[in-house]
């Protein structure tokens, strides 16, 4: 909205504040020192009656006038997360794509609750009750061998204060697994042949695969084999990238010999 201070002798600059009523404290728009001002919802105190004052700076002159906000659309819960999974592996869900209208910061609450009667889910609603609770973020991670084979109701409530909240909701299905599925990797490679001169650069990506939360990347190894055999020696570490996205630019000069074959080997850390 935008609000108006005229004054009728010029005047070098004007401060603005405001206060909520049934408050005694006077907030200072510290960014407007012009005679008009434009207050952005998200900097008030939610939806309420308000005073606004003008103060022409360097004289004893100013304006007060009232203003009721309301109506303010509530703000919206969006919600990611997988609808199926082993329960073996780590799982997230995802409601940072939730949004206010007004850009106010918002809070986030979860909640689990059984998807199904069966005893298994039963039995673990109370530890999924107690990971829910304890995330205050827009991300809930259900880590592996939490919760058993069942299905589950995962809710966020995003609130901005007030009576403003929305929630969205997902089902997820932990299914019987003999174990964690591998993860998909897509991985750039150099040259079959390369110099010991040069920049070696080497990436790789890993997206999640049934549900289950990418691992994370350990470490780059550089290994000396004979041929085409398997027999591995001279194992040199290059470079470790532990939460790191899986690149690798390795400068000159290479510890390798000219002539040799070499394997290049990333590990994960789980």
């Amino acid at each position: 909205e935008l609000y108006s201070c005229v004054v009728l002798d010029a005047a070098p600059e004007a401060q603005w504040s405001w206060r909520k009523q049934g408050s005694d404290s006077w907030t200072t728009v510290t960014d407007q020192k012009f005679l008009r001002m434009r207050a952005s919802i998200a900097d008030l105190d939610g939806e309420g009656e308000y005073t606004f004052r003008c103060e022409i700076v360097g004289q004893s002159a100013q304006v007060d006038f009232d203003v009721t906000i309301n109506g303010i659309p509530p703000p919206t819960a969006a919600l990611s997360a997988p609808t199926s999974a082993s329960p073996l592996c780590d799982v997230k869900l995802d409601a940072s794509a939730s949004s206010d209208p007004s850009g106010a910061a918002l809070s986030f609450t979860w909640t689990c609750a059984a998807g199904d009667d069966s005893a298994a889910t039963l039995a673990a609603l109370v530890e999924c009750q107690a990971l829910a609770v304890a995330e205050t973020t827009s991300t809930l991670t259900i880590p592996g061998g939490k919760l058993t084979a069942g299905i589950y109701t995962f809710t966020v409530q995003v609130d901005r204060g007030g009576d403003a909240a929305s929630s969205a909701s997902s089902v997820l299905e932990f299914s019987d697994a003999d174990g964690v599925p591998a993860p998909v990797v897509s991985m750039g490679r150099p040259d079959d042949e390369v110099s010991p001169q040069k920049e070696l650069n080497f990436n790789a990506l890993i997206v999640e695969s049934e549900g289950c939360l990418a691992p994370t990347w350990q470490a780059w190894w550089l290994i000396q084999i004979h041929r085409d055999k398997l027999v591995e020696t001279n194992t040199m570490l290059l470079e470790r990238t532990e939460n790191g996205d899986g690149s690798l630019s390795y400068p000159p000069p290479i510890a390798a010999q000219s002539g040799l074959y070499y394997l290049l080997r990333l590990t994960l850390s789980s």
